[in-house]
C-alpha cells in the first residue's frame, strides 16, 4: 500500500494504491486518485482599480477536479543489485474518470462611489468585464451546482523504488496519464476547451509492503 502527490503539467494530484504480487515480478495495482487542474490558458489578473481587490481568472467558468479509479499492472524489469540500489518498473493503469466541474463566482462590484457594494455573482462573459471584477469568491457558492461528466483514463510510466528497507516503499515515478471525457470540459469561457486531457505527471509514493 502506497500514497502521495503528484505534479501534473496542468495541476496536481494526490494519490493512493494498493495491490499484490501477481508472481516475482508482477503485481496487481488498484490505483485511486484526486486531481485538481487547470485550463492551459488560465492567467490571474488582479482589478488594478481596487487597491485590496482579489486575484481571479478571467474567462474561466468552472473549477474542475477528477476523481480517477484504476486497476493496472506494475512489472519489474531491473531488480536491485545491492541494498542501496535502485528498482526500475514499468506501470499502467486504466479504468474511470469522473470530473467535477464547480461554477466559478466572482465578487462584483456594484453601484457608483462613495455608494459601491460588492455583490457575488455566477461569472457571466456577457455581463462581467474585468473592471467590475473585485476577485474571485469563496469556491463554496457553486457546490450546490456541481456537474458531472464522467470519461476514461489511461495512465503508463516507469517506476524508480530507493528504499533500502525491504518493507518500506519509497518511489518516483514519472509517465503519462490521457483522460478522455463524453464531452468537453467546459473550463474557460473565452477559450477553446478540451474533451481529451493528456499530461505528463512527476509523482512521489510513500507506503509499505504487508506479508500474507
Amino acid at each position: 500500500r502506497s500514497g502521495g502527490a503528484s505534479a501534473m503539467s496542468n495541476g496536481f494530484a494526490f494519490h493512493y494504491q494498493f495491490g499484490k504480487h501477481i508472481d516475482g515480478f508482477k503485481r496487481g495495482l488498484y490505483t485511486f486518485e484526486y486531481a485538481f487542474i487547470r485550463h492551459p490558458k488560465e492567467i490571474k489578473s488582479v482589478n488594478p482599480f481596487f487597491s485590496e481587490a482579489k486575484s481571479y481568472v478571467y474567462g474561466k467558468q468552472y473549477g474542475a477536479s477528477l476523481i480517477r479509479a484504476g486497476y493496472g499492472i506494475k512489472r519489474v524489469r531491473f531488480d536491485k543489485l545491492r541494498e542501496n540500489g535502485v528498482q526500475i518498473s514499468t506501470v499502467w493503469s486504466i479504468g474511470p474518470t469522473l470530473a467535477l466541474l464547480n461554477p466559478v463566482y466572482l465578487d462584483i462590484v456594484a453601484g457608483d462611489p462613495p455608494n459601491q457594494r460588492i455583490s457575488v455573482e455566477r461569472f457571466d462573459p456577457d455581463k462581467h468585464s474585468s473592471a467590475i471584477i473585485y476577485g474571485k469568491s469563496s469556491f463554496t457558492n457553486g457546490l450546490g451546482q456541481l456537474k458531472f461528466v464522467p470519461g476514461i483514463h489511461l495512465k503508463a510510466g516507469l517506476n524508480f523504488e530507493y528504499a533500502p528497507d525491504l518493507e518500506m516503499i519509497k518511489a518516483l515515478e514519472v509517465g503519462v496519464v490521457v483522460d478522455a471525457f463524453t464531452q468537453e470540459l467546459k473550463i474557460m469561457a473565452t477559450e477553446e476547451n478540451q474533451q481529451v486531457l493528456a499530461n505528463i505527471y512527476l509523482s512521489i509514493q510513500f507506503g509499505k509492503r504487508y506479508k500474507r
